[in-house]
């Protein structure tokens, strides 16, 4: 077992630059959806000029909306068609409070998630790149020149997932 697990890191280290892209390949992904829910939030009232007030619903321009906008509209109509048209300035603010304070969280629960994994990735290539330099402190093989290279290799893993994590977050910050 514990060799199938040395010999699984060895190729691991062995292969830094497919180790590196997928653990860009997911900070990236993350770093993506970050921005895409921090927009969410910094566009909520987009078009919110265009609402109109008539009589128990409000009308709008839905082409006009955020998309967190319209939700939030059309729960209020719903809110209106139930309350006989009556509505409690309470009932409302309290509903916009909650989508805000949801979209708020929503984009702020991963902001930094790429650091963490870019961390990860540098414990995976440190731990690969000493593993396979732990084989050559075997006293049947010694160090070769490819062991030391496979070591250095691991730290390349290592540093370049960290620094990538680190910018993405900071970027998200």
């Amino acid at each position: 077992m514990s060799t199938l697990i040395n010999n699984f890191f060895v190729l691991l280290a062995s292969h830094p630059w497919v180790i590196t892209a997928l653990i860009a390949t997911v900070q990236i992904y993350f770093f993506i959806n970050n921005t895409r829910k921090a927009n969410c939030l910094r566009t909520f009232f987009k078009g919110q000029d265009t609402l109109k007030i008539d009589d128990d619903q409000i009308i709008y321009e839905e082409s006009e909306l955020s998309h967190s906008l319209l939700d939030l509209v059309n729960n209020l109509n719903y809110y209106f068609s139930k309350s006989g048209g009556a509505a409690s300035v309470n009932v409302i603010q309290n509903k916009v409070e909650n989508s805000l304070s949801n979209l708020s969280d929503d984009a702020s629960a991963r902001v930094s998630f790429p650091t963490f994994i870019g961390l990860m990735g540098t414990f995976l290539g440190s731990l690969c790149g000493l593993l396979a330099f732990n084989q050559g402190l075997l006293p049947t093989i010694g160090v070769t020149n490819t062991h030391v290279s496979q070591l250095i290799q691991g730290v390349v893993i290592a540093m370049t997932t960290s620094l990538l994590g680190l910018l993405l977050t900071t970027i998200s910050n």
